[in-house]
């Protein structure tokens, strides 16, 4: 496997290929990068350049690569490595090389990846786009679940704005439209400005107020009372936390599982990753309610997460289909 980019994601990424055993070529630009040592640390081989350079692709064993991965942390940047990969493996014999390219941008990644799929192939590469958030925010729901087995009527609260947050409402909102119910979903936003951020998803995925009802409560989420604007007297309201700052969130967490009233079920708090501040949960007093952390870059740089890619993501979403009607039928 080829990464390109060794910023957090691409680390962890490389990280997570060579704990399966999977040999790895590093390409970062920088030669200050904090992630050269760590990654030659986990056995991947570093190459310092440009990986837009067709003659540093031509340097790092593209005929025998199986996959590329462009994490270089600019999606313009990504999209010239895809270009210039194309070019280099126009004349590959056998198996197309897997290319992988991080798009930030979740309405454009999404927008992305439908095009691809009625777009004839290029020759010698297989180019699928994908987006970090997205992919934790599947795999975060996937672990904790936000409906009841059956529910009708959810309630679910999603606390914090920008990539995560928007992530985490988008993925709700299809994870609701598969579950067969006849209602919306009732989904309360918690984040301060939080209007400007409804107005942008609703730009991107204008069909989402099809399927929730969207309550906005425009606050700063340190607020104190928070957890009481949170709770419905008639049902639980599993909360996720998806703040950027991961000490702020903790802090949130805290204080939503803190509180003497019930009602909040489950709390679940995005991290980094799994260990860290996130570790410190653990060592809370037996019986005090703790809040679940979710380590994001954990979760979706995960090689059978990325690797899915579009066609896992429709398959996943026809079975939950199949799911849903078979419940309805008994």
């Amino acid at each position: 496997v080829v990464v390109c980019g060794l910023g957090d994601t691409g680390l962890r990424m490389v990280r997570s290929l060579r704990a399966i055993g999977r040999p790895v070529v590093a390409i970062e630009q920088s030669p200050e990068a904090d992630g050269l040592g760590a990654a030659r640390d986990a056995g991947a081989r570093v190459v310092l350049g440009d990986a837009r350079d067709p003659h540093m692709l031509s340097r790092v064993g593209l005929n025998r690569a199986t996959h590329v991965l462009a994490l270089c942390g600019d999606d313009a940047v990504n999209g010239e490595v895809a270009l210039a990969l194309a070019d280099q493996v126009a004349d590959r014999e056998g198996d197309a090389l897997d290319c992988r390219i991080h798009v930030a941008d979740l309405g454009l990644s999404a927008r992305l990846r439908t095009g691809e799929l009625g777009t004839p192939p290029a020759p010698g590469v297989a180019i699928d786009f994908f987006n970090l958030f997205e992919a934790g925010a599947r795999v975060m729901f996937a672990r904790h679940p936000p409906f009841p087995d059956g529910a009708r009527r959810a309630r679910v609260a999603v606390v914090g704005r920008g990539d995560f947050g928007r992530a985490a409402i988008v993925e709700l909102a299809r994870l609701w439209s598969v579950a067969g119910s006849d209602r919306p979903l009732d989904l309360v936003y918690v984040a301060s400005g939080g209007d400007a951020e409804l107005g942008a998803i609703d730009l991107r995925f204008p069909g989402l107020a099809a399927v929730c009802a969207l309550e906005l409560i425009d606050v700063d989420p340190e607020s104190p009372d928070l957890a009481d604007r949170l709770i419905d007297p008639d049902r639980e309201t599993p909360v996720y936390v998806c703040l950027e700052d991961e000490a702020d969130g903790l802090a949130v967490s805290l204080a939503l599982t803190g509180s003497p009233r019930p009602g909040l079920r489950p709390v679940v708090v995005r991290t980094d990753h799994d260990r860290g501040l996130a570790s410190l949960l653990t060592m809370r007093a037996s019986g005090e309610a703790t809040p679940h952390p979710f380590g994001l870059l954990d979760a979706a740089c995960d090689p059978d997460v990325v690797f899915g890619g579009l066609w896992e993501t429709m398959a996943r979403a026809a079975h939950e289909g199949y799911l849903a009607e078979a419940h309805a039928r008994g």
